[in-house]
């Protein structure tokens, strides 16, 4: 087994964000059963710097939040991987009515070029102009997608994503959008889900569910294959933490 990692964030421990102001961080100790790169580690310490800001202390609420960024790009912040190499006919699934009038060659032809194609599945929608799928892409390590959610994010953390949207590829500052985002989307939690606030948890699996489904949009089916498997994703992330 490998040796478990102990971060143990200091009260007097400042972190330098750029847009972001220095802040005074409370004590957690957190034991990591995984070993990740220091780059991956920069984003796990950003989303509980993040939680902190947000008021998030519930344990199982900070585990499940990093458990479900986690299982988007491993803690490790990008843009949108190209679809160049991903088969037609799960483009298609993906992106229904946003492709059906191209034929497989022209999809084909279509998906060569990452700004064309994105500027099809994801322009004039949530905010995007027609041309602006591409720039407001999926980015950071939660990937965020929508130039509408794009600006949402600004205006929680003030940062200025909508104008650098590829600030939130940086491992704080993204960090802070991803929980931000979560955050936003609790102002519409529906009253069957049983709690009130991030903070209302008593016990893990329902808070990764929760936060899991906070982060897909809370009318999503989470029951098809695809949810079944990434929910599975974060239950597993989910156990390398544990707060001691």
């Amino acid at each position: 087994m490998k040796r478990a990692i102990i971060i143990l964030i200091l009260i007097s421990m400042a972190i330098e964000t750029g847009d972001i102001k220095d802040i005074i961080i409370k004590a957690h100790k957190l034991e990591i059963k995984k070993e990740y790169t220091a780059e991956q580690l920069k984003t796990i310490n950003g989303l509980l710097l993040a939680c902190d800001e947000f008021g998030i202390t519930n344990p199982y609420t900070r585990i499940a939040v990093i458990s479900v960024v986690g299982k988007e790009t491993d803690f490790l912040p990008k843009t949108e991987n190209s679809y160049s190499g991903t088969p037609n006919a799960r483009i298609r699934e993906l992106f229904t009515t946003r492709v059906a009038m191209y034929s497989d060659t022209q999809l084909t032809e279509l998906k060569k070029d990452n700004e064309k194609f994105f500027n099809v599945v994801y322009g004039g929608m949530y905010g995007n102009a027609k041309d602006e799928g591409y720039k407001y892409c999926g980015k950071g390590a939660n990937q965020i997608t929508f130039k509408g959610n794009y600006v949402v994010v600004s205006k929680l953390t003030g940062i200025d994503f909508v104008t650098n949207p590829d600030a939130l590829n940086d491992p704080i500052k993204g960090s802070y959008a991803a929980v931000a985002y979560m955050v936003d989307r609790w102002d519409t939690i529906p009253t069957e889900i049983g709690v009130k606030t991030m903070n209302d948890f008593t016990d893990l699996e329902t808070a990764i569910i929760t936060v899991f489904r906070a982060n897909a949009g809370w009318k999503k089916n989470i029951n098809t294959p695809h949810h079944r498997e990434t929910l599975q994703r974060c239950r597993v992330i989910a156990s390398y933490f544990k707060y001691v």
